[in-house]
């Protein structure tokens, strides 16, 4: 489907055959604008609107919101695949037991979903039976585990990202509208927290210059 085809409200159908209901259209997120909930589930999620094949009509939204407040929770739909989420995140389902780093520990934990309606915590997780809501930054993917990253491959991931919040290449010498800056600030400030996460520290951006001339 095409994005001008897609409103809040639309009941669509994915190209997994599944049944969503579209609760928002984040223009910020031009790859994955479409926010949507996957039947009568409580989690948001995102995605492209290619990833929806066909519209089989719409709902009252107030009222599909207000009937998601009260009653038994649904049952979760592990099956399904997450799109369009942060690098740390992609391919992971829900269910799937995840690595986090917790206070300088690494644990184990359940991940239960993604809500990009929560950008400072928008990732959710299951620990010892109780669910907590974390920032993406806190996951670790597998092959960041084994084998770790030299620090000096971290150090020209960061520099990259410090390179890509400079004026001319944020706003592209001013060609990109103040939304698609402000996406792609919020991007690279959270591929930095990331980053640093990785690393185990905070780097200036002036120590990341000094890395790459060493």
């Amino acid at each position: 489907m095409d994005m001008k085809d897609i409103a809040p409200g639309m009941l669509l159908v994915d190209n997994r055959g599944k049944l969503c209901v579209v609760t928002a259209i984040d223009l910020h997120r031009p790859k994955n604008p479409v926010v949507y909930k996957h039947g009568s589930g409580r989690t948001a999620y995102i995605g492209p609107p290619e990833f929806f094949r066909v519209s089989v009509g719409t709902v009252d939204l107030g009222k599909f919101e207000t009937a998601m407040t009260v009653g038994t929770a649904p049952a979760r739909d592990d099956s399904f695949q997450l799109f369009g989420l942060p690098n740390a995140l992609k391919g992971i389902k829900v269910g799937d037991m995840i690595k986090i780093r917790n206070r300088g520990r690494i644990e184990e934990a359940e991940f239960v979903g993604y809500n990009p309606n929560r950008p400072k915590n928008p990732v959710s997780i299951r620990i010892g039976g109780r669910e907590y809501k974390c920032p993406a930054n806190i996951v670790i993917r597998e092959g960041a585990l084994a084998p770790k990253r030299s620090e000096k491959e971290i150090m020209a991931d960061i520099l990259t990202a410090y390179c890509g919040l400079s004026p001319e290449n944020l706003t592209c010498d001013g060609e990109l509208p103040r939304s698609a800056v402000e996406a792609k600030r919020r991007r690279l400030e959270s591929d930095l927290r990331r980053l640093s996460a990785e690393l185990g520290r905070e780097v200036t951006e002036e120590e990341a210059y000094r890395s790459e001339r060493a």
